[in-house]
């Protein structure tokens, strides 16, 4: 018996479109403001071209349960901290959309932001990645946001500073795309495809730097980071981090691992050797054990 063609296609067009765009949430103890992250993204432009997805950190909040909040997100609860990087990697390899948006849950999203990211990324083939111009909550001022990649000399400058710098870029105000080194995953939409390509984030890193690492492929590759002023996001300011050793030594862990990677074993070992020395001498034991042991948040570090 032949089939009915305008049947197969009624029954074609009922089945739901795979999302364009991913926005891709990692979250810890945030739950307040994840819940205005969450709603500015379901308040978007073009709702139905994309996808929800929040990987939670082990958050001992009411985070892992924002799902039932909200019925059009999909949750993902990793049982500890396994730090940003692992996170990314994990909800990356689950998302749907050819675009990945990492997103911080301290951004709010103005309504037509996504959309003019995924548009810019549909018609630019020398852009990588694209991001909102994040301005401060409340007053609208612009927030440092884009940065140089480090350098041995920027890093090695770092051991004696005690803090690792990140040079800060003046990106100006005007209505132009501005390319950049280095964005933060803050706010950032990246082609999937691309991020398969480099094999996913490299779990070297921790909570931090993974970002870094991206931004120095893309830069390889020969492609663009764009800073996009026609689209807007609002910056609430988190609460200052905890003290923990682990995430203060995932800092200087993974700066040595960026360098080992990028600039030859010798040049990270040294990093870190200098962190610790520094680290031994302000009578920091904590820290000097961590960094001796090269200690990453990965999930087997101590409490956050």
């Amino acid at each position: 018996m032949s089939s009915d063609p305008a049947a197969e296609h009624a029954a074609q067009s009922a089945e739901p479109l795979a999302p364009k765009v991913t926005a891709l949430i990692v979250s810890y103890n945030s739950a307040d403001a994840l819940r205005r992250c969450v709603q500015s993204l379901r308040a978007s432009e073009g709702r139905d071209l994309f996808e929800i997805l929040v990987v939670d950190l082990g958050s001992r909040d009411e985070s892992p349960q924002i799902d039932t909040e909200f019925d059009d997100i999909t949750m993902l609860r990793l049982p500890k901290h396994f730090g940003a990087t692992k996170a990314m990697n994990i909800a990356t390899r689950t998302a749907m959309g050819d675009y990945i948006f990492y997103l911080d849950p301290h951004v709010e999203l103005k309504p037509d932001a996504l959309v003019r990211l995924m548009r810019h990324l549909d018609g630019d083939d020398d852009a990588s990645a694209v991001c909102p111009l994040l301005e401060e909550a409340g007053s609208g001022r612009p927030v440092p946001q884009a940065y140089r990649l480090p350098n041995r000399e920027t890093l090695d400058a770092a051991c004696k500073s005690g803090v690792v710098p990140l040079a800060a870029v003046n990106v100006g105000d005007g209505a132009s795309p501005v390319p950049v080194e280095y964005h933060s995953r803050a706010a950032l939409m990246v082609r999937k495809v691309f991020v398969q390509g480099m094999n996913y984030f490299d779990e070297r890193y921790g909570h931090y730097w993974g970002d870094a690492e991206l931004a120095w492929q893309i830069r390889k590759a020969g492609k663009k980071t764009l800073i996009l002023p026609g689209a807007r996001a609002s910056w609430y300011a988190p609460p200052p981090e905890s003290k923990s050793k682990a995430l203060e030594a995932d800092r200087w862990v993974g700066a040595s691992a960026f360098l080992r990677k990028h600039e030859g074993f010798g040049a990270g070992l040294g990093f870190l050797f200098g962190a610790a020395l520094r680290a031994l001498f302000s009578f920091n034991f904590g820290l000097f054990t961590a960094l001796v042991s090269g200690q990453k948040v990965d999930g087997n570090q101590g409490p956050i």
